[in-house]
């Protein structure tokens, strides 16, 4: 019989248990190259912490490099974060998402506070999209603009709550969960930030969403509607009518959306109504969408329109002036051996029609993906239409004064086909295991009105993943690509070949592996369609990229790690410029020309606790 005696230290015990929840990493990284017979160094640090102590969280992160510039952009990157279930506060570089109309993603510096009481939400961001960067000034009023500093500020007010069961085309459902949802966020740059700029803007952007959930989130209704009030230009002043309205938007000639009739030359006449009419016919704009997940079906149906005068500077991807539908569904069969893809969508321009053309894009999508057992490769296919027309016309434009004219076809109609196979297949052969994959693309673009944009790409590649008895792991690949068009006057082929060997050394601790690329390149490239003598008709190019890459990843006592990389590259190109009269230049006299000898080397060091 044995028997144990032991005590317990509440202190340590306590004090492990709060290191037990901290993370973090910290590294650096320093790069020397040269491209194009410029050579640059660069060094790079990061941080990042994370810990939790009962219900407080907290957490951070920071990049800090040598890129750094006040003529540039901040390249440098900090973060902090403290909070409780109900309760958050965001400091640094903030990607906030409020309304996808409204502000999605765009990095705002500043700070941010979170209030989460369940039932009802409040979210403030406050700080700048952009910082001032001052343009250069070479006199007589010639300069290259700056970038305005752009501050930003937005509030979201939420609720969410559960609904009691409801029924939905006499159908019950359970775990109903309603979210609504109210953004402003206004944004300004400061015109006095810098003195060379051009075009300072000012924009505020009032949105509403809403979201209805239905079983466990397998039906889900989620809608968004926003209105902009967006001036391109506040240098120009504000209107006297409306300097009352200045810190909300400033208004002028600038401001959209203005009257289809524009401003009165008197602009006392200037009738607010009319202009509030206007806002709502031109700016307003939504978002709606449907998801059905049953019987193996995840299906999504959307609508959106975006007026042709809406605009954020909170999510400045969207594309305005575009209005149309898609429906898509994923469909599961055979215990998920099977996945069908269908889709369509079509969209087109000119929502108000207030323009002289209207172009629309209406796209089909199908495809499927089998995964089979071990003894047959898993297939994917895809195919996508993609039709664009408009409803253009030819016209005789008369030049000078004189009786000559000019053709203007300002006709579209384009057809883009694209197909994609994939195939991947994992075997056994001699003691090691291989991972094989093959792809094929073709793509077609046929434009019935301009024979020079049609051209077709076809893409193969295969490649191979091997792993060996011996501690060794080898990936070789080779694709090629041809790009044909332009009437048949381009003619281009590509060649890559990679080949990687790594070898796992000390129980997979240290890893040196190679990694030698190359690529050829050969085939004609159509430049011009004028036929003036001293202009270039073909790029003839014969070149040649040998990469010679080499590196290692070692991981030391605890969770340290140092990484080597190194990479030489050489070229040899003899492509030709051919004019139009037949004759030929060297594409190495040009001035520019430069040796393009290029090597890169990179140490970086982390350690993760």
């Amino acid at each position: 019989m044995k028997t144990w005696f032991f005590i317990v230290n509440r202190r340590v015990e306590e004090r492990e248990g709060i290191f037990r929840n901290t993370s973090g990493q910290v590294g650096f990284e320093l790069r020397q190259q040269t491209y194009n017979e410029e050579s640059i160094g660069i060094a790079r640090e990061t941080a990042a912490l994370r810990t939790e102590v009962g219900n407080l969280r907290m957490s951070g992160r920071a990049r800090i490099t040598s890129e750094e510039s006040r003529h540039y952009q901040s390249q440098n990157r900090y973060y902090f974060s403290i909070g409780m279930p109900w309760w958050n506060v965001k400091l640094g570089d903030i990607n906030p998402r409020y309304n996808e109309l409204v502000l999605w993603g765009r990095r705002v510096r500043g700070a941010e506070l979170q209030l989460n009481s369940g039932a009802f939400n409040v979210w403030a961001i406050y700080g700048e999209t952009s910082r001032g960067v001052e343009g250069r000034y070479y006199g007589e009023d010639v300069y290259s603009p700056g970038t305005y500093r752009r501050w930003m500020a937005a509030t979201r007010l939420s609720t969410e709550a559960p609904l009691p069961v409801g029924w939905l085309w006499g159908f019950a459902f359970d775990d109903v969960m309603e979210t609504t949802g109210l953004t402003i966020m206004k944004a300004k740059d400061d015109s006095s930030s810098i003195d060379y700029g051009s075009n300072p803007k000012d924009n505020l952007v009032m949105g509403f969403d809403h979201e209805l959930s239905f079983d466990r989130r397998r039906v889900t209704f989620s809608e968004q509607i926003a209105l902009s009030l967006y001036n391109d230009n506040i240098s120009a002043g504000v209107l006297e009518d409306a300097a009352d309205y200045e810190d909300i938007i400033v208004v002028n000639q600038y401001f959209q959306p203005l009257p289809d009739e524009g401003l009165p030359t008197d602009t006392s006449d200037l009738k607010i109504s009319e202009l509030v009419s206007s806002i709502l016919a031109n700016a307003l704009s939504f978002n709606t969408r449907a998801r059905f997940r049953y019987y193996g079906n995840d299906l999504q149906i959307s609508y959106r329109l975006i007026n042709r005068s809406y605009l954020s500077v909170g999510n400045p991807t969207i594309q305005n002036d575009r209005a149309g539908f898609s429906v898509r569904d994923r469909i599961r069969l055979f215990g998920s051996r099977l996945y069908l893809d269908l889709g369509y969508s079509s969209f087109g321009d000119n929502v108000r029609d207030k323009s002289d053309i209207t172009q629309d894009t209406n796209e089909l999508l199908a495809g499927f993906s089998i995964y089979t057992d071990e003894n047959l490769p898993d297939i994917s296919f895809r195919w996508r239409q993609n039709l664009t027309e408009n409803d253009g016309t030819v016209s005789e434009v008369p030049i000078g004064t004189g009786d000559s004219t000019i053709l203007i076809d300002t006709r579209k109609e384009r057809a883009m086909n694209y197909y994609t196979v994939y195939l991947n297949h994992r075997m056994v052969f001699m003691d090691t295991e291989n991972d094989l994959t093959m792809s094929m693309l073709t793509s077609k673009i046929d434009d019935e009105y301009n024979e020079f944009s049609s051209n077709a790409l076809n893409q193969f590649s295969l490649s191979a993943v091997t792993r060996y008895r011996l501690p060794m792991r080898t990936t070789i690949s080779y694709s090629l690509s041809n790009t044909s068009g332009a009437d048949g006057e381009t003619d281009l082929n590509l060649h890559f070949i990679n080949a990687r060997l790594s070898y796992f050394l000390f129980n997979r601790k240290l890893v040196p592996y190679i990694n030698p690329r190359i690529t050829l390149g050969s085939g004609q490239t159509a430049l011009s369609e004028d036929e003036t003598q001293s202009t270039y008709r073909y790029q003839h190019s014969d070149f040649m990229k040998i990469e010679w890459t080499g590196g290692f990843d070692y991981e030391f006592m605890r969770n340290h790690t140092v990484s080597g990389y190194i990479s030489m590259s050489m070229y040899s190109e003899n492509g030709e410029y051919e004019f139009w009269d037949g004759t030929r230049q060297n594409i190495a006299d040009q001035p520019t020309y430069r040796d393009r000898d290029d090597f890169l080397a990179m140490l970086s060091y982390s350690y993760r606790f």
